[in-house]
């Protein structure tokens, strides 16, 4: 029997089981603790704010009619009422009527704070602090509950895994025990006496078949013996063919592309096979020496990590690492590490740096990419927009010059009729901006001068506005003397040097310095084959994060301030106004350093500068106009324009009704809408029809998009010109006559 002095198996088992018990119940009972405190805080807090609701509204009245005494009654009889501790009243002004509360200092987490409000007025304010005493109780009983359960709970568990412990273990062990030790004393075929159970029938049967194995063995040992001599002729002969073996491992390990290292436990280089060339150092100056002192400190440290993991866990571990080779230059590198024996580790090392700078690649091909589709996505919404847009707005920018003609010039409806003329021209400078964000907008080019352009801005009411949200902003010009010139767009270009002037100014809203500078290049490249211009504007603001750098021509990316130039639109159309002009921007920045935007566009040969044309509107002698458009506004536009300038005017609603009237009308000019209902024909294939049946017919264009493919189709095909929408009178006397003008 074994001494009294030993461990009890039943009593180890009762204990743990009863420890493990213990050790599930003390998370749920923590659980159960934490959730309930926080319930009784919850509805603490709760019933609290309710009654400091329910307070300012009994408080309002009082307050509104300044009754102090009925104010300090309420009050008191408030505070009476746990948790209420101290009422503190003010008015609006901050004067306070009532205080109660004893602590100069209170916790701010025991203080509710409340406005007083009379018809949804603030009249006052209202501060509770609050006894934190009645949650302290509620606590304490919370928590002598759980602790009594708790209790409870383990002394019974404790008690039932012990009857248990007796009732079955005891009774098992004691005939195990008689059991074994027959057959330790040689008696192989004793057989068990007391089984009742499944488990210790195979048990029994286990032991008796073991013993039976036993006198087997004793059998065969000696058999054995004479067979170990054999054993040791055939070893020796595999030794033999090991020793070749690793030859051939050997030579096969040198003759792969990578390279195979071996560490012992500490990250000791133990051996090396693979390609030598791949190397930055010999193999013997780094053999039998630490990671740490060959490599660098963070690449020997990862080693160290990956070595330790591997013997762990006997899984291959995959890690990539890069070595600085020089030269500003580094290599990229793939290891596999795995466990060859208990203390060592082999590592497969592949140079993957021709992967990565292939993945480095494509994915900048693919952010390329992507920002390309999203520019073009919000390119076609904005170009439908603009279109839709344009239609709307030629009733206010068209109307009012029909107004102001037959209005005397001393009426005060002019100023009047002249806003609401500016707003809708304002509106139209918006479109305009996303017919360029949708580039679709430079429908002209002409020679532009850019110094003149960057003159014009500076001397408008846009830029006075500007300068007068930022009065501590200085703008500084050098404009070189004879700079190039380009073929543009003059409305664009100028917008553009405007969105750059506002961001410059708005990056300084404590004031500073914008450079504005213009110069001539004349070295001729791929790019720019017959030379360039460079616009540059430097400012002294608040720079450019590097992270914004990348967003800052995303359309509707802004922080400017809303409501002055912060639609979100200005850098994205200066990025589309240069890339419709072939140029190219450059911008070089940092956080607090400034900002410094280059633009440089095309050059372009044998250009010339035209006089502008003269303001007034040119009037007609009778010609007959024949005005093809779906919608009835703008025919009634058209008509009533071209009547005062003393045209006669003959309106369709649709190119097929057109056609069925031109050859009876024989009209002067047609003025036809490039862009009608889905029903029926477009302008291109109502340009088309009218050519055929009139061949000399005169037909100018217009549209409120831009000059996409059909328009450009039809201009090509012989139509007089394009007006766009929405068109001011003297704009449309004006085309109607250079119409004419030239076809006759």
């Amino acid at each position: 029997m074994p001494p009294a002095s030993k461990r009890s198996l039943s009593r180890d088992l009762s204990i743990s089981v009863f420890l493990l018990v213990f050790l599930l119940q003390i998370p749920l009972v923590f659980y159960y603790f934490t959730r309930e405190a926080r319930q009784i805080s919850t509805v603490f807090r709760s019933q609290t704010e309710e009654n400091a609701q329910r307070l300012t509204d009994v408080l309002a009245v009082p307050l509104w009619h300044m009754d102090i005494p009925q104010l300090e009654r309420i009050a008191i009889a408030f505070t009476q009422n746990d948790p209420m501790a101290g009422i503190r009243i003010r008015d609006i002004h901050g004067h306070v009527f009532f205080d109660s509360i004893q602590d100069r200092n209170p916790d701010p987490s025991h203080m509710i704070s409340m406005g007083i409000r009379n018809n949804g007025d603030s009249i006052g304010s209202m501060d509770l602090y609050l006894s934190r005493e009645p949650y302290k109780k509620d606590l304490a009983r919370l928590r002598n509950q759980t602790l009594w359960v708790l209790g409870l709970s383990l002394m019974a568990i404790y008690i039932g895994v012990g009857l248990l412990s007796r009732l079955f273990m005891k009774p098992l062990l004691k005939s195990l025990s008689e059991s074994l030790e027959h057959v330790g004393n040689g008696r192989f075929d004793h057989a068990f006496t007391r089984v009742r159970h499944r488990e210790m029938e195979i048990l029994a049967s286990t032991i008796q078949h073991m013993a039976s194995r036993i006198k087997a063995r004793e059998n065969v040992l000696h058999m054995m013996n004479r067979e170990l001599q054999t054993e040791v002729r055939e070893r020796k002969k595999a030794e033999e063919e090991a020793l070749h073996s690793e030859a051939r491992r050997k030579a096969l390990l040198d003759a792969i592309p990578d390279m195979i290292f071996q560490f012992d436990r500490n990250g000791a280089f133990l051996d090396f096979q693979g390609d030598r060339s791949q190397l930055f150092i010999d193999a013997e100056k780094f053999l039998h020496k630490q990671a740490h002192e060959v490599l660098p400190e963070h690449i020997s440290a990862l080693i160290e990590k990956n070595i330790e993991t591997a013997l762990l866990t006997h899984q291959p571990v995959v890690f990539e690492y890069s070595l600085y080779m020089g030269k500003n230059s580094s290599e990229y590198f793939e290891a596999r590490m795995v466990a060859a024996t208990e203390d060592t580790v082999l590592a497969i090392v592949r140079n993957i740096s021709a992967k990565v700078h292939a993945e480095a690649q494509r994915k900048k091909l693919e952010n390329q990419l992507t920002k390309a589709q999203k520019m073009e996505a919000v390119g076609m919404l904005a170009g439908g927009v603009a279109h839709d847009l344009n239609n709307v707005l030629s009733g206010l920018v068209s109307y009012p010059d029909l107004l102001l003609q037959d209005l005397p010039e001393d009426s005060t409806m002019h100023r009047r009729i002249r806003i609401i003329q500016k707003s809708g021209q304002r509106a139209a400078q918006i479109v305009e901006d996303l017919l360029t964000l949708a580039r679709r907008g430079v429908s002209t080019e002409n020679a532009i001068q850019m110094n003149a352009i960057i003159l014009d801005y500076l001397s408008t009411p846009e830029h006075e506005k500007l300068c007068s949200f930022h009065p501590e902003v200085r703008i500084h010009t050098s404009l070189a003397p004879e700079l190039d010139l380009i073929r543009g767009s003059g409305l664009h270009l100028g917008k553009m040097i405007m969105n750059l002037v506002s961001n410059a100014a708005e990056a300084m809203p404590e004031g500073g310095q914008i450079f504005i500078e213009t110069s001539s290049i004349r070295e001729k490249s791929v790019a720019f084959p017959h030379g360039a211009i460079q616009i540059r504007v430097q400012d002294t603001g608040m720079g450019i994060a590097p992270e914004d750098k990348e967003k800052i021509f995303e359309p509707f990316y802004t922080k400017k301030v809303m409501g002055r130039s912060g639609t979100g639109l200005g850098m994205a159309v200066v990025w589309s106004t240069v890339q419709d002009h072939h140029g190219q921007i450059f911008v070089d920045s940092e956080p607090e350093k400034g900002c410094t935007i280059s633009i440089y566009l095309p050059v372009t040969p044998g250009l010339f500068l035209c006089t502008e044309e003269e303001s007034h509107s040119p009037e007609g002698g009778g010609e007959h106009i024949l005005v093809v458009d779906d919608l009835p506004e703008q025919r009634e536009i058209s008509s009533l324009i071209l009547e005062k300038l003393g045209y006669r005017v003959t309106t369709v609603s649709s190119g097929e009704e057109a056609l069925s009237k031109l050859s009876l009308l024989s009209p002067d000019l047609v003025l036809l809408d490039m862009i009608m209902g889905p029903k029926g024909m477009d302008g291109l294939e109502c340009f088309c029809h009218m050519r055929s049946l009139l061949p000399d017919v005169k037909i100018l264009l217009v549209t409120g998009f831009s000059e996409n493919e059909r328009t450009k189709e039809a201009l090509a095909l012989g139509a007089m010109g394009l007006i766009r929408k929405p068109y001011t009178f003297t704009d449309l006397a004006r085309s109607i006559h250079r119409a004419i003008s030239e076809a006759g």
